[in-house]
């Protein structure tokens, strides 16, 4: 449950779309005419080799010759644009972010098979129960938009002589325009698992010199288009061929900040055929963790659920089918990623975020389109509070050091969701860094109490993340009365945890306030 520091490889992305018209600032060097000949002598010799053995790189120096001579942009010709990251970087925030937690992290290492193994084997488990009748049980077929969208498909499969090029991934997406769900399993149920393979294959290939197929984002709008009007089974065969729709975790390094995460025999298993995205609302009591490092995300959730439930019950979509198409946020903007219901599981239960009621799922669908949209598990471990907030709403986070009692009131009766991030765990000495009592903060100490003197159950935690519950103002003649109350996105074996207002703003270093609305 690690939260707030820079991740490791966390960014929630766009895909960007480049003008036909502009080149981009960082496509620098020759896009006229009168340089045309530069590329021309240069890309003769590379061609004639290339041509023979590697087409799909011959296919990209013609599309860039051609670009140059028509004076189009060179990226037109790539399909490996690279998305913009909103991970915060490591000079934002009055958090100390030079010091990352690798280390730590490092201990929780997970013996785990990939997930495409773990996958094929959950896809012949599952079977065709689902929330709801599929929308397309009750469809007709075209057989001739079928064969035709077939043709398109494997012609976009072989590319030619001059190999796969974006062109090509971009045909086989347009195959699947204007069919409806039964149309798609007929698609799908005429293509050979060769065939699956290799178009999986094209969509996630890196190429020479950087030219390669499509990024997870870019794939994940492909998959959400098919998805949400396909059959169980022809999810359960697309899940068995490519991690997009099932999460690998072989890279979930566990949360460090809590040494019983350490999990072994991860595997994909199906969740109850009775389970629905929510019962009885969307609640922040529902939410537990689990053994994986994104405290940031789910203490978001968690203070996005106390503030304001309609956002995380509006994001979820139930298909029919055992899908749900979930609704993310980046830079204010919407993003879609289809995920299915399955939970990574070990011997104890659902390894990962979980509702306390094993047959409510939002908290798992939520962090799994997350963990799709990031290309994995491990992906998401390691960001800020305030990020996960603005993935969750769509509104842009504050982050805030000067503020009273009274103020943070305010934030919270106004609608607002808050979580707070804790300190980094500090340097120690060798022979006193597993002694909890030789810590700096004494409300990170087994002993520590809390603001009514009473014995913490479970102290503070370094590296973590916590959603702001309430806030008692007590007697307003006197700020030293004044108390806050935090949740632990661990679950509801961790009491809420009352603080004075001073050690409240003493211990944490990230402050993240969203307005949801």
């Amino acid at each position: 449950m690690f939260h707030f520091h820079p991740p490791r490889i966390t960014h929630l992305r766009r895909t960007l779309n480049v003008s036909s018209s502009k080149l981009r600032s960082d496509q620098t060097g020759i896009t006229t005419v009168e340089h045309a000949g530069v590329y021309l002598v240069a890309a003769a010799i590379v061609l004639a080799i290339l041509t023979v053995s590697f087409t799909p790189l011959a296919d990209n120096f013609l599309c860039t010759i051609e670009s140059a001579i028509s004076n189009s942009p060179i990226a037109s010709c790539r399909s490996d644009v690279k998305p913009v990251s909103v991970g915060r970087p490591s000079n934002e925030s009055g958090s100390d972010t030079s010091k990352t937690n690798g280390a730590q992290n490092a201990r929780h290492t997970s013996n785990t098979n990939s997930g495409a193994q773990n996958q094929s084997k959950q896809a012949g488990s599952q079977d065709s129960k689902s929330n709801a009748a599929p929308a397309n049980s009750n469809e007709n077929v075209d057989q001739a938009k079928v064969n035709n969208s077939l043709k398109q498909i494997r012609e976009g499969i072989d590319g030619g002589w001059n190999g796969v090029s974006t062109g090509d991934l971009e045909k086989i997406e347009r195959a699947f325009n204007g069919l409806n769900g039964a149309e798609v399993d007929s698609v799908i149920k005429n293509m050979s698992d060769d065939e699956l393979k290799q178009w999986v294959k094209l969509l996630e290939r890196s190429w020479w010199f950087g030219w390669s197929g499509w990024d997870v984002q870019r794939r994940q709008q492909m998959w959400t288009k098919i998805l949400k009007d396909a059959s169980p089974e022809t999810v359960r065969r697309l899940a068995g061929i490519t991690n997009d729709i099932q999460p690998k975790y072989d890279d979930v390094a566990g949360d460090a900040a809590n040494d019983d995460t350490k999990q072994n025999n991860r595997e994909y298993k199906e969740v109850d055929p009775n389970a629905k995205p929510v019962v009885n609302g969307v609640n922040p009591d529902d939410v537990s963790q689990g053994a994986l490092g994104d405290c940031w995300y789910i203490a978001s959730l968690q203070a996005v659920a106390r503030s304001n439930p309609k956002i995380i019950e509006e994001a979820i979509t139930d298909n029919g089918n055992g899908t749900y198409t979930v609704r993310l946020y980046h830079d204010g903007k919407p993003v879609y990623v289809t995920v299915t219901g399955d939970q990574v599981e070990n011997e104890n239960g659902p390894e990962f975020a979980r509702s306390t009621d094993r047959k409510e799922l939002w908290p798992s669908i939520m962090e799994k389109a997350l963990a799709s949209y990031e290309g994995s598990y491990g992906a998401i471990e390691n960001n800020w509070a305030s990020h996960g907030l603005e993935v969750i709403t769509g509104q842009k986070s504050t982050t805030k050091n000067d503020f009273s009692a009274k103020d943070l009131k305010n934030s919270l009766d106004n609608g607002e969701a808050v979580a707070i991030g804790s300190k980094n765990k500090p340097w120690q000495l060798p022979w006193s860094e597993d002694d909890p009592n030789s810590y700096p903060d004494p409300l990170y100490r087994p002993n520590a109490r809390d603001a009514n003197g009473n014995n913490l159950s479970d102290p503070l935690h370094y590296n973590h993340a916590y959603s702001v519950k309430s806030v008692d103002l007590g007697d307003p003649n006197d700020d030293s009365d004044d108390k806050v109350t935090i949740v632990n996105p661990w679950g509801q074996g961790y009491a809420p945890i009352t603080l004075r207002f001073e050690d409240f703003k003493n211990n944490f270093s990230e402050f993240a306030f969203n307005p949801t609305k």
